[in-house]
């Protein structure tokens, strides 16, 4: 399940940075309501530091799953970088949902697949502590 979700969100994450970078990448998402990924993707919070947020996505997936396959670090830093991913992650859904009050369903899809690792997580310490 861990492998699925760093595979997906790699894929997710390199999508949107080509995007980002690549114009003749098209962005395949639609808009109706408050579902907007154009606006999102584009606007000045989808960048941090000259470089586009989903890149700093795709460099956290990698990470995970480098972490994950190196377990001699230890759960610790396992969990740690889990619980850093989940907190990007709910100041992103703010920054969509309260500042731009659009929303991008890529982004909500990488959102659920590192609440789904941190879940997997929990449940693994819940296990290794009983």
């Amino acid at each position: 399940m861990r492998w699925a979700a760093v595979v997906l969100g790699m894929a997710v994450s390199a999508y949107l940075t080509a995007v980002h970078y690549y114009r003749p990448v098209p962005l395949v998402c639609g808009h109706y309501g408050m579902v907007d990924c154009q606006s999102v993707l584009t606007s000045a919070e989808a960048v941090w530091l000259g470089v586009p947020v989903s890149a700093y996505g795709l460099g956290w997936f990698l990470t995970y799953g480098i972490l994950i396959r190196v377990r001699h670090l230890g759960r610790w830093v396992i969990r740690g970088w889990v619980l850093l991913g989940t907190t990007t992650v709910c100041y992103l859904v703010y920054v969509e949902f309260v500042v731009l009050q659009s929303l991008c369903l890529w982004c909500s899809l990488l959102h659920v697949i590192i609440l789904t690792l941190l879940t997997i997580e929990l449940r693994e310490w819940a296990i290794s502590s009983e």
